[in-house]
C-alpha cells in the first residue's frame, strides 16, 4: 500500500544520491564504481527561517555535497531550487535560505565511500523539502483518496512531471547569451485549486535557462486537480527540453 503523509515538522534530507568522483589525479587510475556508496548516518536537520516562510519558499533545495574519506561533508552549495511565488521576487531571502542550508548540510555525517577497500573521497547530491505547502505534499495524487478531505481542508497532493495535463503550456524564450545550449531544466511549482501555478523554481539545468523556464512555469495553466470531488493544492513538476534547431 502506498505510504501518505500529511506533515513533517522539520525539514530532513529526503531524497539522497550519492556517487563516487576521484580526484583529478585519480581519475586515471581508479574506476568511477565504488565498491561501497557512503551511508549517510546524520541526516541534515533544516528548518526554513521565518523570513523564508514569510516570502512563501517552497519546493526543494538540491545541494551537491563534498565527502571526504572520514565522512565528513567538507563542501555543500545549492545547485537547484528553491521555488518562489510567482508575483514576487525575494531575491534577499532566497540567498539567505542558501546560505542556512549550505551550512546545515555541512553537519550532516557519511560512513565514507569505499574503493577497493579503502575509504576515498566522493561527492553526491543531498535534496531538501521546504515549505508549508511542500512539507505537506502527500505521496501521490491517487494516494489522497484514503484521506478524508472536506471543502474547508488544504490538503496538498503530489504528483510527478505533468507537462501531459496542461491546459496551456507556454514555450520558455532562449536567451541569446545561451542559444547553443542543449539541456532538459526541470521547474518544480506548486498548483493552486483553479489550475494555476502560484510558486516556481528551476531545481535542475544550466543557469541561463532556469529564470526563463521559471517565467514560462508561472503561466501554465491546468484543470483543478479532485480529491473525492474536492479541488486540492498540487506540487509538481514541468520540464522543458532546450534545443537550439526547434527555438529558431
Amino acid at each position: 500500500m502506498r505510504s501518505i503523509y500529511a506533515g513533517i515538522w522539520l525539514t530532513l534530507a529526503v531524497l539522497i544520491w550519492l556517487y563516487l568522483l576521484p580526484s583529478p589525479l585519480k581519475i586515471q587510475a581508479q574506476s568511477n564504481v565504488p565498491d561501497l556508496l557512503p551511508e549517510l548516518i546524520k541526516p541534515v536537520e533544516f528548518e526554513m527561517s521565518a523570513e523564508g516562510s514569510d516570502a512563501g519558499l517552497e519546493g526543494i533545495l538540491r545541494v551537491a555535497v563534498e565527502i571526504d574519506k572520514k565522512g565528513n561533508v567538507k563542501h555543500a552549495e545549492v545547485i537547484g531550487g528553491p521555488a518562489w511565488p510567482c508575483s514576487s521576487s525575494p531575491k534577499g531571502s532566497i540567498s539567505h535560505l542558501k546560505d542556512a542550508a549550505e551550512k546545515a548540510t555541512l553537519t550532516a555525517k557519511f560512513a565514507p565511500a569505499h574503493h577497493n577497500g579503502l575509504p576515498v573521497d566522493s561527492r553526491g547530491v543531498i535534496t531538501l523539502v521546504i515549505g508549508k505547502t511542500s512539507k505537506q505534499a502527500v505521496m501521490e495524487a491517487a494516494a489522497a483518496d484514503l484521506l478524508k478531505i472536506d471543502k474547508e481542508s488544504d490538503v496538498t497532493v503530489k504528483e510527478g512531471v505533468v507537462n501531459g495535463k496542461a491546459l496551456r503550456l507556454p514555450k520558455p524564450t532562449y536567451p541569446g547569451n545561451a542559444s547553443n545550449i542543449s539541456s532538459q531544466v526541470w521547474v518544480e511549482v506548486v498548483i493552486d485549486k483553479e489550475g494555476r501555478v502560484v510558486s516556481a523554481g528551476a531545481s535542475y539545468g544550466p543557469e541561463l535557462l532556469r529564470e526563463t523556464s521559471r517565467k514560462a512555469a508561472c503561466k501554465a495553466l491546468f484543470s483543478p486537480t479532485l480529491i473525492q470531488g474536492i479541488p486540492v493544492f498540487v506540487t509538481a513538476r514541468i520540464t522543458y527540453n532546450f534545443v537550439p534547431s526547434l527555438f529558431r
